[in-house]
């Protein structure tokens, strides 16, 4: 079995046995992710970035446990023809997907055809079973229904299946194939146990605060290259500005200052990987709304590890 602490490129699965990858970076997680169907769009964290991706791959369905020690906001989608169970077991901090409030050990139902924009702002832990359409059809069909819908796993029956599979004894599991059937077995008592059709969806209606709030973080979204402030937007929402910062806080774990701050900061990130010194520095910084050269580099450096100065030397090597 090919065993991955250091990731080397492409990344790409084929085998049908578990694998264990290590995210040394930020960019090696995000270039990994484009190739698994979800696309890294900003980062929260400070600090170097860690993660880790546990993976189990069958013709017929996939299993990953993945591990962030740090905050993304990415568009998911399920695998191509599949239908994706998302379970958070650890959070610290907020966690939202397409305005749905999750809280640990519920379920979300997702699948090829639509993104859902999940924004985690701390260290979180997720179970993902992914399982192709024509299984669905022929053995969990009523899950086409569900898409969207969020449950509960009030007797954990699906978080014990992951724990099992990939906390076992690793020399053990390695030698396993995910054509064990023991595995597959499992994975369908684990989904009939949690008895799906016989729960009803978690229902948590946001209130026109919590909504209002979406919006906000949506038009900050679309309009970064503009200037915002906290009094522009409180006056363009009609929320106060108290209201605005505890209510961000609130939802997203960050204040919106800091929130439209980080999201620029990776656009410079970007411009500074794309460009790769053919734009000054500090011409990037000024155009995402830093003026302070010296305050930018700190912050830069708090979230990326490196000075801006020193990541384009990288680059260049």
């Amino acid at each position: 079995m090919k065993k991955n602490n250091e990731l080397s490129k492409p990344y790409s699965v084929v085998s049908d046995r578990l694998l264990s990858f290590s995210f040394p970076s930020f960019e090696e997680l995000e270039a990994f992710g484009k190739n698994w169907s979800f696309y890294s769009r900003y980062r929260f964290g400070v600090g170097e970035f860690s993660g880790r991706f546990d993976i189990c791959q069958h013709p017929d369905y996939q299993l990953a446990q993945t591990f962030y020690n740090d905050g993304l906001m990415f568009s998911g989608f399920a695998p191509q023809n599949c239908i994706s169970l998302v379970q958070c077991t650890r959070k610290r901090g907020s966690l939202t997907a397409n305005r749905n409030i999750l809280e640990e050990n519920e379920i979300i139902i997702i699948d090829d055809k639509k993104a859902y924009e999940i924004i985690f702002n701390d260290i979180s832990k997720f179970n993902v079973l992914s399982l192709k359409k024509e299984l669905i059809e022929e053995k969990y069909f009523y899950l086409l229904k569900m898409i969207g819908r969020v449950y509960i796993d009030e007797e954990g029956h699906f978080k014990a299946f992951f724990n099992d599979i990939f906390n076992s004894d690793r020399a053990k599991r390695d030698e396993r194939s995910c054509k064990d059937e023991t595995i597959a077995l499992k994975m369908f008592h684990a989904l009939d146990k949690l008895d799906l059709l016989s729960k009803e969806p978690v229902k948590k209606r946001l209130t026109k605060k919590e909504s209002l709030l979406f919006d906000i973080r949506a038009y900050i979204l679309s309009n970064l290259q503009f200037e915002l402030s906290i009094k522009e937007l409180s006056n363009r929402f009609n929320i106060s500005e108290r209201a605005l910062q505890y209510g961000f806080q609130k939802i997203f774990g960050i204040t919106p200052k800091r929130f439209i701050k980080t999201l620029r900061l990776n656009e410079v990130h970007k411009e500074i990987l794309k460009t790769k010194g053919e734009v000054k520095i500090s011409q990037v910084a000024i155009k995402w709304g830093f003026e302070n050269f010296g305050r930018f580099s700190h912050e830069y450096q708090k979230i990326y590890g490196l000075l801006p100065s020193e990541e384009r030397k990288r680059l260049s090597k």
